[in-house]
């Protein structure tokens, strides 16, 4: 294979309208690769035969709900925040090698926008690989992070185990996360009265890319007057 050239894809239930292949041949065309790149939606009764094929004839790949767990069982590695939060969305085919990139890409996002969550308050809607990711690297980087899902007995079991508080109903935050995986969960959160006033919003399901360096628009991120 040439050396400057990446087969690369996306697999998850419906990714049909995934802007992945744009932002990768964005970005990698500034390095002077050629891309190659395939969208994989299946059901579950497809997925082993779709990972079969992936981990055979790709350089890398993105998964993305329902598939972040089931995607393990295939590896033979997994890796820093992927193993501590039991959840992979880049593998590595070569080496068998999982990775979960959600919270480092969430703070890569607030750092182009210039936000320091330092001393404020974070919300994070969901408690999936990308919510978990996310709260934890809110947390470490200073915020004080609540955690909020509908499932209440999942939910105290979260929190115990990040180390951060959980939020049964909606409040005022500084920094709301949206970690839920449907387009139109964005638009009912930010209609919600009492997140209204959020000094900055972002969605987590498709932020830092197509946000910082295809079209900085959408509700992926926006700021309003506090």
């Amino acid at each position: 294979m040439n050396e400057k050239k990446l087969r690369l894809a996306l697999i998850g239930k419906d990714v049909s309208q995934s802007d992945s292949p744009k932002i990768h041949a964005f970005i990698l065309s500034a390095w002077g690769y050629e891309l190659e790149y395939e969208k994989i939606s299946t059901d579950a009764s497809g997925f082993d035969s779709a990972m079969r094929y992936l981990l055979g004839d790709f350089d890398g790949f993105n998964v993305t709900i329902p598939y972040k767990r089931d995607v393990m069982e295939y590896l033979d590695e997994v890796v820093g925040d992927a193993l501590a939060f039991g959840a992979v969305n880049t593998v590595v085919p070569s080496t068998r090698s999982g990775y979960n990139t959600d919270g480092i890409g969430f703070m890569m996002m607030l750092k182009v926008h210039g936000v320091d969550v330092r001393g404020k308050s974070a919300l994070v809607l969901g408690a999936g690989g990308a919510g978990r990711s996310t709260a934890v690297a809110l947390k470490n980087a200073g915020a004080a992070v609540s955690l909020y899902r509908r499932n209440r007995e999942e939910l105290e079991e979260t929190c115990k185990e990040l180390g951060v508080w959980r939020r049964t109903i909606l409040k005022r935050a500084a920094t709301i996360s949206s970690s839920t995986p449907r387009a139109w969960e964005c638009t009912r959160v930010w209609e919600n009265p009492p997140l209204q006033k959020a000094r900055l919003t972002a969605e987590a399901w498709r932020w830092i890319l197509s946000t910082s360096l295809l079209s900085r628009r959408s509700c992926d991120s926006q700021k309003s007057a506090d």
